[in-house]
């Protein structure tokens, strides 16, 4: 028993990084031991197996259970001009978002678009739409960070014909080495137009 205390002692198991690689190569030389040393008790064969159990389990909550920061919408810094090219300040601008729920009558899912950040442009025409994120908990194997990020966005000012963002009109595939919307900024210059009706 001793011996094999040393043996495990020398794994160094807390330095090792939970990652399938390293759990499997710790999983296969337990087996190893198991199977090639008679010096081992039966005491010590369960305590050892309840304590892979343990490790296991915490490597499966850990893989599948954690909380995770996900931009889930990128940041808008834009420009608004009239056709003259002049700044239209106090300009409302409006960020797009769509919500999804399930029908309970009838079960199929629905969706209406809202208004989720508002904000209005300055004297020299500009605005800022903060990025904006949620922390995500349940994970699965099959989990992949979205490639492509989407930036929609509505203007209206009195006078002005509205303008709305077109589909795809403005995305962007996600940076290298981040996930989803992260490090990601549209920076559109909109023209509005007259509305002479």
């Amino acid at each position: 028993c001793e011996l094999f205390l040393v043996y495990v002692a020398s794994l160094k198991i807390m330095n090792l990084s939970f990652s399938y690689k390293y759990f499997t190569i710790f999983g296969t030389r337990i087996v190893e031991v198991f199977s090639q040393s008679d010096v081992i008790c039966n005491s010590m064969k369960n305590r050892v197996i309840k304590v892979i159990i343990g490790i296991f389990l915490i490597f499966i909550i850990g893989l599948f259970i954690r909380p995770q920061k996900v931009i889930y919408e990128a940041k808008i810094s834009g420009k608004v001009i009239d056709e003259n090219g002049i700044p239209i300040k106090n300009a409302v601008v409006s960020r797009i978002e769509e919500k999804r729920w399930k029908n309970k009558q009838w079960g199929y899912e629905e969706h209406s678009e809202y208004k989720s950040q508002t904000t209005k442009t300055d004297d020299n025409g500009n605005f800022f739409l903060e990025q904006k994120s949620r922390i995500d908990w349940f994970h699965t194997p099959l989990d992949l960070p979205f490639a492509w990020c989407y930036a929609d966005f509505e203007i209206s000012k009195n006078g002005y014909e509205t303008f709305k963002t077109k589909f795809d009109e403005y995305k962007s595939y996600k940076k290298n080495g981040c996930d989803a919307c992260e490090k990601i900024e549209f920076k559109p210059k909109i023209t509005l137009k007259k509305n002479y009706r």
